[in-house]
């Protein structure tokens, strides 16, 4: 769920991240290609825009018949601007922030995405009973991918190359400060590999037998869900 509270224009890149229920993990390479497959889906290009009530009105029914899209009060939801129920397949969006979502307001967009992308994942719940870990790892952290899986169906990376802020929220309908936080977490991803890349020390013309490469430890899977009753992240 997304917060009225909350400053998504001053992204943590720390391990640790502190918001949202622990997950199975994913990278950012495998969240790029389940929104690769996503926009596929919806016959996009990379240059774009993502139809995100589309997505949160009828492109989830096929997949599953009890899915069921509602608009609520702030009497209801308070802060929050949305709520997701993955077990039910509920998606809530607050009153106001639908109407600004049929008016393409950026940041309405990006919240619609942003819980449409908890039931993309599949993403499991917490156990209410079961104490969870005051922060986890970003890549295991059910926000963050959210975040990061939203961020790559609005703004696809080939979509915003040599682009600036301002260019990439007029181009794909997200705030500037969306579009700020992308351009830096690409930054960072950018710099995370090459720093792999030079650590990584030449191989040895001796080697006699060819490198035997392990399997991917972390396999795209469904959570275990885990409610009583119902809980929305």
């Amino acid at each position: 769920m997304l917060k009225t509270n909350v400053d998504f224009s001053k992204p943590s890149h720390n391990p640790a991240y502190s918001r949202g229920v622990k997950v199975a993990p994913l990278s950012n390479d495998k969240l790029r290609a389940i929104a690769s497959s996503v926009r596929l889906s919806f016959g996009l290009g990379d240059s774009e825009p993502f139809p995100v009530r589309e997505m949160i009105e009828f492109y989830f029914l096929p997949i599953w018949p009890d899915y069921s899209f509602e608009i609520l009060g702030k009497e209801e939801l308070g802060e929050d601007l949305g709520r997701t129920y993955p077990t039910i397949h509920r998606l809530c969006l607050r009153e106001d922030v639908y109407s600004d979502l049929c008016k393409g307001l950026g940041y309405a967009r990006y919240t619609g995405t942003h819980e449409g992308s908890h039931l993309i994942l599949a993403h499991g719940v917490a156990d209410p009973n079961e104490k969870q870990p005051e922060t986890t790892f970003r890549y295991e952290n059910a926000e963050w991918q959210a975040d990061v899986l939203a961020e790559e169906l609005l703004m696809p990376l080939c979509g915003i190359v040599g682009m600036d802020k301002y260019e990439i929220a007029d181009k794909f309908g997200v705030s500037v400060a969306a579009a700020q936080v992308r351009i830096e977490r690409v930054s960072k991803q950018r710099e995370r590999k090459r720093a792999q890349f030079v650590s990584v020390p030449s191989p040895k013309l001796s080697t006699t037998a060819p490198l035997a490469i392990p399997p991917n430890p972390f396999p795209l899977k469904r959570c275990v869900e885990r409610t009583a009753p119902h809980p929305a992240i």
